[in-house]
C-alpha cells in the first residue's frame, strides 16, 4: 500500500473539520485592477448569532458531500463530486488571506454602499485548533439594490403577508472553494480562476517557461511560438501545465523526445536535441513537450489529450 501524500492527510484532516464550538466571521473582499493587476482589500462585517448555523453548514455540507478530490489541472473540468486541489501558493488567495489573518485591524462594512461594491465575500469558520475559509465570488448581475421588479410576499397561516423590502446581501448556498492547511480545495473552477485573476498567472507562468526554453535553446525560435501564443486563453494552458508539469527539465528527456518522433512519424525535425520551430507545427510541439500525445497500448492508436492521471503502479 503506497504512503499516504501530504494532500491526502489534509484532505482527511478537513473532513474531520470539528465545527462545534467553532467561531464565525464574514468578510467582504473587494478587488480593483491597476494595469491588469489585481488588488484585494477586506472589511469584516458584524453578524447576527443566529446566522452563525446558518454559515457553518453551508461549508460543513460541502465539506461532507466531497469524498474524493483530484489534483488541479489547467485543462480539467469542475467534477460533480469531487473536489480540485490547488496550493494556495500558486494563486492571488494568499493577498486575501493576509489581510483576513489581520483580523480586528482590518475596516468594518458600514454602509449598504460597501456591500453593493463587493467583488466576493469569505466565511470564516475557526475552532481552538485550527481554521477552514469558504469564499464566493459574487455574481455581476447582482446587486445589493437591486428589485428585480418583484414585490416580495411571504405565503403563512393561509395568507399573505408583505416582506420589508430592505437592501439584501445575498449568501449562496454553495462556495468555490474551501481554504485549509495552506490548500484550496475547489468547487467551481470557472468562479475560482474568475475570481482570483488567474489569466495574469498563466501569462507570468507563459512568460517564464519560455524564457527556459530559451535558456535551455530546446526550441529554435523563441519568437514564433511567443507570436502564436499571444494572450490566447488555450496557449496560456498549454503552457502554464508545461511549466508545472515540467517533463522537459528531466534528464534525458529531448532525447527520448527525438527517438519518439522518429519511431512515431510526428513529422518533427529535431538537430542535436533541438525542436526546428515552424508556423504549422507550434501546436504538436506544445502537445509533445507537456507528454500529451499518448499511444493505446491496446489497439495501438495516438492520442492528443489534455488532462491526464499517472496509473498508480506504472
Amino acid at each position: 500500500m503506497s504512503k499516504p501524500s501530504e494532500t491526502d492527510k489534509k484532505f482527511k484532516n478537513l473532513k474531520k473539520f470539528t465545527f462545534e464550538k467553532s467561531t464565525v466571521s464574514l468578510w467582504i473582499v473587494y478587488r480593483s485592477l491597476k494595469q491588469k493587476i489585481a488588488k484585494y482589500t477586506v472589511k469584516n462585517v458584524e453578524i447576527d448569532k443566529g446566522l452563525n448555523l446558518k454559515f457553518i453548514n453551508i461549508l460543513k455540507h460541502k465539506i461532507k458531500s466531497s469524498n474524493e478530490y483530484t489534483e488541479y489541472d489547467y485543462f480539467t473540468i469542475d467534477p460533480d463530486d469531487k473536489l480540485l486541489v490547488l496550493d494556495s501558493k500558486e494563486t492571488d488567495f494568499t493577498k486575501i488571506l493576509e489581510q483576513i489573518d489581520e483580523g480586528a485591524d482590518s475596516d468594518p462594512v458600514k454602509t449598504n454602499e460597501d456591500l453593493s461594491k463587493a467583488w466576493a465575500y469569505a466565511i470564516k469558520i475557526e475552532n481552538n485548533r485550527n481554521f477552514i475559509l469558504g469564499y464566493k465570488k459574487i455574481d455581476e448581475s447582482w446587486d445589493v439594490k437591486k428589485r428585480y421588479n418583484k414585490i416580495n410576499i411571504l405565503f403563512k397561516n393561509q395568507k399573505f403577508f408583505d416582506l420589508e423590502e430592505d437592501d439584501v446581501f445575498k449568501i449562496e448556498k454553495v462556495v468555490d472553494f474551501i481554504y485549509f492547511d495552506e490548500t484550496l480545495f475547489v468547487a467551481s473552477k470557472k468562479n475560482l480562476e474568475i475570481g482570483l485573476n488567474f489569466r495574469e498567472g498563466m501569462k507570468a507562468k507563459r512568460d517564464s517557461v519560455l524564457n527556459e526554453f530559451e535558456t535551455l535553446a530546446i526550441v529554435s525560435d523563441i519568437n514564433k511560438i511567443k507570436q502564436k501564443v499571444g494572450n490566447n486563453i488555450h496557449y496560456l494552458r498549454q503552457l502554464a501545465t508545461i511549466n508545472n508539469n515540467g517533463y522537459f527539465r528531466n534528464n534525458g528527456f529531448m532525447e527520448k523526445l527525438s527517438k519518439a518522433n522518429l519511431s512515431e512519424k510526428w513529422g518533427l525535425s529535431i538537430i542535436d536535441n533541438q525542436i526546428q520551430i515552424e508556423d504549422d507545427n507550434i501546436e504538436v510541439v506544445l502537445k509533445v513537450l507537456n507528454k500529451d500525445r499518448l499511444k493505446d497500448l491496446i489497439e495501438g492508436e495516438t492520442f492528443d489529450v489534455h488532462a491526464k492521471k499517472i496509473v498508480s503502479g506504472s
